[in-house]
């Protein structure tokens, strides 16, 4: 079975998935600009020229060391960060944060003091320090958001340093109406031997629940370039309630590593197992490589190649189901951007499945594009994709032709702000809207259907 693309995914989710690198915490020079210091035997700004000095003043700048001018001037804060500086240059580390916390006394509120102290308690290994003056500084609501990003970055570093693994867990839950829930084709009248037959398909709708669980396992390798290797786990399923309609449960698994540079690579494993109305059905197995880099304006590409195996049993009411099997292979070609508020994605990719019946096999192309981004306090995602099938044989029991279908989707989600609820989980409501429509020379194949959902999400 080929690999399916998945588009809709949350902001933050889209900008994992799209390898979209976190702008790296920089130090004084990149976060805001260095006030000018004066150069020996320079008057420094907003002073008196030699000449007209007040009583007390130190006389000349000639000849003076940069910390001598900050000890007679201590509340400089021009100064203060320009000693800094130097101290960061030459590696005193004890005193760089001495003249923060000095910066600190002069100017609680100086987020870029903050941060600073913060990357150079991280050098110093002074871990749970850095992770509460971080923790605080994004707690504060007055924070921009580039010093927001930079803390956020900051802070991953601190956590990954104080637990090199990290697990995620994902519940959802979701409550739905199908419409066209059997798939009935468009047309009166299908064929059967090449002959029009009466559709004596039904056209209702059908309500049903879907539920995820899922863990995902992160550790980062003691390498040279910062490494990943994930592993994950997760159960799908979803329940209809008209008894001539399927129960869906699936299995799956993952495993990867992603060396994370301005080239990055990764590869892995992944498997799946699905059972239909609590019977064996289907089972899938393969493996995927894949290299992801930056563009010019910002845009980043990612190239990757997935194979697979798809294994199907017997199953009572399907016959020939066993030559659906088939082994496939997928390349998909992605463009992805990331805006102030938004992730923009766009995608290419190609494949063909070989099946042991050759009336099951086909090659496909796919485009996709997705927009995620956030409208005030919600979180909307909206995607369109465009597929083109080609059957490998015709199927002598309905046409001598070979099918070829279009099939469009076009999906919106909206998600609101995480709540809390008794227990101390957050959970985070959301409306997810679909419709599908698929086109064909073949009027067995010609559908149109819909979906409108109400769930519910958590990540912890």
């Amino acid at each position: 079975q080929i690999l399916a693309f998945a588009a809709t995914t949350p902001l933050g989710d889209m900008r994992a998935a799209t390898g979209s690198p976190t702008p790296p915490v920089q130090l004084a020079a990149a976060t805001a600009p260095v006030p000018p210091v004066p150069n020996p035997g320079q008057t420094p700004p907003g002073q008196l020229a030699p000449g007209q000095l007040a009583p007390g003043q130190i006389p000349t700048w000639e000849g003076a060391e940069l910390i001598d001018l900050v000890f007679a001037d201590p509340t400089n804060l021009q100064l203060n960060f320009a000693l800094f500086q130097e101290q960061l240059a030459t590696g005193d580390l004890d005193g760089a944060m001495v003249t923060l916390e000095r910066v600190l006394i002069v100017d609680p509120e100086s987020k870029l003091a903050k941060v600073l102290l913060a990357d150079v308690n991280l050098k110093k290994g002074n871990l749970p320090l850095a992770r509460n003056i971080l923790s605080t500084l994004l707690a504060e609501e007055d924070t921009p958001i580039d010093m927001a990003r930079r803390a956020e970055a900051l802070l991953a570093e601190v956590e990954t340093a104080l637990d090199p693994v990290k697990v995620q867990a994902r519940l959802a839950m979701e409550f739905g109406q199908t419409e066209n829930a059997f798939g009935r084709s468009k047309s009166d009248e299908i064929l059967f031997l090449n002959l029009p037959v009466t559709n004596t398909t039904p056209d209702k709708s059908d309500p049903y629940i879907s539920y995820q669980a899922s863990v995902k396992t992160l550790r980062e390798l003691n390498r040279q370039t910062p490494t990943l290797l994930e592993a994950g786990v997760s159960v799908t399923g979803r329940d209809t309630r008209h008894r001539n309609l399927s129960d869906i449960r699936t299995i799956s698994a993952n495993l990867s590593v992603t060396e994370l540079s301005r080239i990055s690579l990764s590869g892995g494993l992944f498997a799946s197992s699905s059972r239909v109305n609590h019977r064996s059905f289907s089972s899938n197995a393969g493996l995927f490589v894949a290299v992801s880099r930056p563009m010019a304006a910002g845009w980043n590409m990612t190239q990757s190649l997935t194979a697979s195996r798809t294994r199907y049993g017997s199953y009572p009411g399907i016959s020939g189901n066993r030559d659906r099997t088939d082994r496939s292979v997928a390349a998909k070609l992605d463009l992805s951007r990331e805006f102030e508020r938004a992730v923009v994605s766009l995608a290419l990719s190609a494949g063909r499945a070989k099946a042991r019946n050759r009336i099951h096999s086909l090659k496909f192309q796919k485009m996709d594009m997705a927009i995620a981004g956030m409208v005030g306090d919600l979180s909307v995602t909206g995607s369109l994709s465009r597929q083109w099938t080609r059957k490998g044989a015709a199927d002598a029991l309905v046409s001598p032709l070979r099918p070829k279908l279009r099939q469009d989707v076009r999906a919106l989600k909206v998600r609101y702000p995480p709540r809390q609820v008794p227990g101390g989980m957050s959970v985070s409501p959301y409306l997810r809207f679909m419709s599908r429509s698929t086109k064909s020379n073949i009027a067995n194949h010609r559908r149109e259907g819909a979906e409108a959902a109400i769930g519910i999400e958590s990540v912890f």
